[in-house]
Parts: C-alpha cells; structure tokens; sequence
C-alpha cells in the first residue's frame, strides 16, 4: 500500500512552556514533533521502550563489527585461494558471534516491546 505524501500544513499556537513539553515528549518516545503531534491527535499507540539508546548505542557497535568483518572477508576474495580459505575460516566465528549478539539485542527488545 503506498503512501500518500503528506501536503497539507495546520498551523496552531502553544506557549513556550508547551511547545517544550511537546518536543520533550516527542523526543523521549524518539520522534519528530510533527510525528508524535500527528500520532497523538489520530489516537496511535505511542510505545517508549526503556533503555533504548543503550540498545541503540549497542547495535551501532555490532553494526560497525559486522561492516570491519565484512570489508576483512571481501579483502580475503582478492588474496590467493589457500590464503582466501584461511582468512575465511578466521573471520567465521566472529561473524556467528556478531550475529548471536544481534538475535540476543532482538530478542530483548521484543520482551521489551511485549510488556507494553
């Protein structure tokens, strides 16, 4: 189902004592203050999951893991194959590793989500 881009602008006035409560709020559920006003007024569950910025932070970790791991097991394709066999052969445990410690940062933020 596409989306229909969204044109339409409505204009209204806060105070500044609610403009910043509306943005702290807006940043602490980790969106816009256009997406979370748009959320509020159409009755959408808005879910904040404690500790997400430590996942975040952590996902970002592996995530830069995973790119080096990638870029070494790339490299390894333009060696020799008996060197290309053993380079992969090294790199395989970290990339199950970095792939585990993904499934366990998933699976925590599922129970996460699930006691909402």
């Amino acid at each position: 189902m596409k989306k229909s881009p969204r044109t339409c602008i409505i204009p209204f006035r806060v105070t500044p004592e609610e403009k910043e409560k509306i943005i702290e709020k807006a940043f602490t559920s980790y969106r816009e203050p256009s997406m979370y006003l748009r959320d509020c007024a159409l009755n959408k569950q808005i879910i904040v999951v404690p500790g997400a910025e430590q996942i975040a932070g952590e996902l970002r970790r592996i995530g830069n893991n995973l790119n080096q791991l990638t870029m070494k097991f790339n490299a390894a394709f333009k060696e020799s194959s008996d060197r290309r066999i053993q380079k992969l052969i090294q790199l395989t445990p970290q990339l199950e590793y970095q792939s585990q410690m993904i499934g366990q940062i998933l699976i925590h933020i599922a129970s996460l989500c699930s006691q909402r």
